[in-house]
Parts: C-alpha cells; sequence; structure tokens
C-alpha cells in the first residue's frame, strides 16, 4: 500500500539500522560524561519541503548516559531542541578521532551509536504581572510566559528496545 506521499510520486526517505548500533553496557562505560550527539527530526516542524528530508541538529550530553538521570531511564542533552523534536533518533558519532573517558586519543578510530530518542524539552516559566484597571475583583490576572533552555530528555536505547519489543509481542511477531 502507498503512502499519500508515494502516490504524489515522491520517494519516503527513511534508514533502519540493527541492534548493533545501540552501545554494549560496556561501551557505555567507555564514554565521557560529555560526548557530542546529533539528532534528526523536524525541530517546530521545519524540513526540506522539496526533498522531503529532515534536519539533523548537534550538541552534547548534558548528563551522564551511563547513570539513569533522576533515577529514570533518560539522560539529558544540552542543545536546540524545540517541540517537533519529539522522537528525533540520537546518536554519538565520532568520525576519525577521538578521546575517550580517560582523555587517550584515537586516532584514526570511529565510533557510531545508536543512544535513543528525544522525550521532551525543557522550558523556563516566567510571571509577568499585568496592571488591570480596578475592577471589583479578588483575582489577580498573570501572564505565564515560557522559554525553551536548550535542554532535551532522552529516553534511552534501551527503553526504545524494550518498546519496540513490547509491542511486537502484542501483535504476534
Amino acid at each position: 500500500m502507498k503512502t499519500e506521499i508515494e502516490k504524489q510520486g515522491k520517494k519516503v526517505f527513511y534508514r533502519s539500522f540493527s541492534n548493533e548500533l545501540c552501545p554494549t553496557d560496556e561501551q557505555i562505560k567507555e564514554l565521557s560524561a560529555v560526548e557530542t550527539i546529533y539528532f534528526i527530526g523536524y525541530p517546530d516542524g521545519i524540513y526540506d519541503t522539496v526533498n522531503l528530508l529532515p534536519i539533523v541538529r548537534s550538541g552534547i550530553t548534558a548528563t551522564s548516559i551511563e547513570v539513569d538521570f533522576s533515577g529514570t531511564p533518560v539522560f539529558l542533552i544540552d542543545a536546540s531542541v524545540f517541540p517537533g523534536s519529539s522522537g528525533s533518533p540520537v546518536f554519538l558519532m565520532n568520525i576519525g578521532s577521538f578521546v575517550d573517558k580517560r582523555g587517550a586519543m584515537h586516532v584514526a578510530s570511529s565510533r557510531r551509536y545508536f543512544l535513543g530518542v528525544v522525550a521532551a524539552v525543557y522550558f523556563k516559566t516566567e510571571e509577568n504581572k499585568i496592571v488591570s484597571i480596578p475592577i471589583p475583583t479578588k483575582k489577580e490576572k498573570v501572564v505565564h510566559t515560557r522559554e525553551m533552555i536548550d535542554l532535551g530528555q532522552v529516553f534511552k536505547w534501551t527503553c526504545v528496545n524494550e518498546t519496540i519489543l513490547y509491542v511486537l509481542k502484542k501483535v504476534g511477531k
């Protein structure tokens, strides 16, 4: 069955990968607390409208991937994460060289890992008061403004994998 995009004579762009791209527990232990990450998606609904391609963004880990942030299987990234980025796959990619946790430089080496999926963006909320004319009322009107603080929450790849396995079990595959 063709999608609406395919009916228009356009190709759907997608890439798949196996669990081989997911880091092992040992590989996770080798990662530094701060790593460069990339994520692919549609921030604020933006994409290449002609070629129907998503946008690639980058940032760094804001918390260690090895540790469950606040006791949940997530980690934080410091990146411009916007609504529309939810569901974006997050990758660690070092091509050519990288420095490991102990500070050793690995030249002519590469690492590529699927780390998880963007789940949420953090906001800072401010209260700004509106001055109103005197009307007999007891409620004060306040305007809340929200500003993104460039922190995103990422469900770890293990959660993504568990979810996929659960769904496959439910549908009998």
